[in-house]
């Protein structure tokens, strides 16, 4: 684990912060797992530089490679933040056990991000978040949102996951689902096996 200042725990979600739901924008959101765990903030106006930083970088990487065509922008969104934020269960209880993160507590995402854990929700808030603020500066057209589904485990234990989706203007939707290094349609997922 790494000192950091960066574990900002917050008593309770802060009034200013509203509740990230299906459909909803990220920024200066907050959203709670479905099986009690961690409240996560995206504390956007209060730490725009931080976050601001993984927009810029997807598109000095899209110029890069002279393809800022959205489709190729939410390629380079979804990689980057595969490796920023790696997929680990046991990380996560790691993270929180060493910040004393519970269900009872609120963190901002920079925590995870700069530990370089986290669980699906973790990744889909970060893709929602560089995808929203890159909506802001005019780079893509569409909105990002961040979706879940409940599931229950053989064990009888309910799980969980979570993906960001992107519709675009013209009311078409793709899945950006960084755990599952799958970008694609509804359809596609379906058809995967995924049951979005």
């Amino acid at each position: 684990m790494t000192e950091s200042t960066n574990a900002d725990a917050y008593p309770a979600p802060n009034p200013v912060y509203f509740e990230i739901g299906q459909g909803t924008d990220v920024l200066n959101g907050f959203y709670s797992g479905i099986n009690g765990d961690e409240t996560i903030i995206i504390d956007y106006d209060r730490r725009s530089a931080y976050y601001d930083v993984f927009a810029d970088s997807v598109m000095q990487t899209a110029i890069e490679r002279e393809k800022t065509d959205y489709g190729n922008v939410l390629t380079y969104v979804c990689d980057l933040v595969g490796n920023t934020i790696h997929y680990s269960e046991e990380g996560l209880l790691h993270v929180n056990a060493f910040y004393g993160i519970d269900e009872r507590a609120s963190t901002s995402l920079s925590t995870y991000i700069d530990e370089g854990v986290g669980v699906s929700r973790h990744q889909a808030l970060l893709t929602a978040t560089i995808i929203e603020i890159l909506r802001r500066r005019g780079v893509v057209t569409g909105v990002a949102s961040v979706e879940r589904n409940k599931y229950w485990k053989e064990n009888g234990e309910n799980g969980g996951h979570v993906w960001a989706q992107y519709t675009d203007s013209d009311g078409s939707v793709l899945i950006l689902d960084v755990a599952k290094n799958f970008i694609g349609t509804l359809d596609e997922s379906q058809e995967r096996g995924y049951g979005k």
